[in-house]
């Protein structure tokens, strides 16, 4: 059997194959790709360790990324994407009982193929509640067809039934595009709190990935973006993250005039009256230290302050105004964000942060 990320089983000329060569090869590309991807999204372990870390959980893009319905009412959206899930003790073989189906590497793919709508459960009239959205995998033999299988008994062909698929794709065979608390899915769970005037959110299942926090206030009639948070850990090769733009800070009209970043994140350049500010929503932060630089188009470049934060009523407030956010971002209160302060008002700036 083949053992090591970049091995392949080799079929002989003139060689009578197996079906556990053919099942074999198959999982030992899917392996070596699953091998790669791991390796490309690795972190650095640490400030002044330059070795790779442990690999890391996350999703591509906007993939996984909760966001309002429209029309906004009691449910929400999950878009479509691809996330990795790292199982180190996961490596089975044989899966199902059919020799060579092998899952032979740790970093699990989570692909959602179709945004899923998911139905919010009633708020209750007198206290708000904080509910979660979660996700794991979903690797499952499927897609049964009639194929003619030799009984060793009686050396003859039997039309059987076999399962043709391993699958992964999260939710059904068919990717509903529907899903409620009453009918999540194994893989991609709606999981309900309880309601209290200082609700807690309930705790993830284990071998889940948690990507959505919702406040559910009390009696509400419809899920905003202001009152979703993003539990997301956005991949990047390396894990760096870098966010470049262009943008304009005159009092009471900030505008941004050119962006480059990643899929699934949200940037506003801002202003209070005072300072200028970027603001960037990209999911979960733990552990970052950002760098970033600055140049005013009058002034010297410089390395303004950029945190990580949390997202108070003030910024809230400040990234809702049109009349002092470009573009009006909607966040909730309590989400991980980045907070770059680039200084005087009133000129024009090109600001890069990475993290």
């Amino acid at each position: 059997m083949a053992d090591n990320p970049f091995d392949r089983t080799a079929i002989n000329v003139r060689e009578k194959p197996l079906s556990t060569d053919i099942n074999q090869l198959q999982s030992q590309m899917d392996r070596t790709l699953r091998f790669m991807l791991q390796e490309i999204f690795r972190p650095r372990t640490g400030l002044t360790d330059e070795r790779a870390g442990a690999p890391v959980t996350g999703f591509l893009g906007n993939g996984y990324g909760v966001r309002e319905n429209s029309p906004a009412g009691l449910s929400v959206v999950v878009p479509a994407g691809v996330g990795f899930l790292d199982i180190p003790s996961d490596t089975p073989s044989a899966i199902g009982g059919v020799a060579g189906i092998d899952d032979l590497n740790r970093y699990k793919p989570m692909a959602l193929l179709q945004d899923a709508t998911i139905a919010v459960p009633a708020p209750d009239p007198t206290n708000p509640r904080i509910d979660i959205i979660e996700a794991t995998i979903n690797r499952r033999l499927e897609n049964p067809n009639t194929r003619d299988v030799l009984n060793p008994v009686t050396g003859a062909f039997v039309p059987s039934t076999v399962n043709k698929t391993l699958a992964w794709n999260v939710g059904s065979s068919i990717d509903n595009t529907t899903i409620t608390p009453a009918n999540s899915t194994a893989a991609l769970s709606y999981k309900q709190g309880i309601a209290n005037a200082t609700p807690t959110a309930p705790s993830v299942s284990a071998g889940y990935v948690k990507v959505a926090e919702i406040l559910v206030g009390a009696g509400v009639t419809t899920i905003g973006q202001d009152v979703i948070q993003d539990y997301r850990r956005i991949l990047a090769p390396e894990h760096v993250r870098e966010v470049s733009l262009q943008g304009t800070l005159i009092s009471g009209a900030p505008t941004l005039d050119a962006l480059q970043a990643p899929p699934g994140m949200r940037v506003s350049i801002t202003d209070d009256g005072v300072s200028g500010f970027v603001y960037v929503v990209a999911g979960d932060l733990t552990g970052v230290s950002p760098i970033a630089w600055s140049q005013r188009q009058n002034g010297a470049p410089n390395a303004p302050v950029a945190q990580v934060t949390t997202v108070t009523t003030a910024i809230q407030t400040l990234l809702a105004n049109a009349a002092q956010a470009d573009p009006v971002l909607d966040v909730a209160v309590g989400q991980p964000i980045l907070q770059i302060d680039i200084g005087t008002i009133s000129d024009t700036y090109h600001v890069n942060v990475r993290f």
